[in-house]
């Protein structure tokens, strides 16, 4: 069951969106993140591979997985967006703490 949630972002971000080519909406790809990031949370641990195929096929499987591709086509670009955002939150080189 999927519910609503709204989501606020700056103008530019917006703007930048907009202008960006892709398969996969935003929509998609924010659940991703948020899935990855609660398990990740829950764990306490960064995920396995198979965990991450799990979310992965409960999200769409393959289909999901080639949109994603298509839309970030190389793992370079999504370690320097990892690495970008856990500089912005100041948590390079931390582990996570156990709950």
């Amino acid at each position: 069951m999927r519910k609503k949630l709204t989501l606020s972002v700056d103008s530019d971000v917006s703007d930048e969106l907009e202008e960006l080519p892709r398969k996969v909406s935003v929509s998609e790809f924010v659940n991703l993140m948020l899935k990855g990031y609660v398990e990740t949370f829950k764990k306490g641990r960064a995920l396995t591979k198979e965990e991450v195929d799990e979310i992965v096929a409960k999200m769409g499987g393959e289909g999901f997985r080639e949109r994603i591709r298509n839309t970030f086509p190389t793992l370079d670009r999504a370690m320097a967006l990892a690495q970008w955002v856990k500089d912005a939150a100041g948590n390079v080189g931390k582990e996570p703490k156990k709950a």
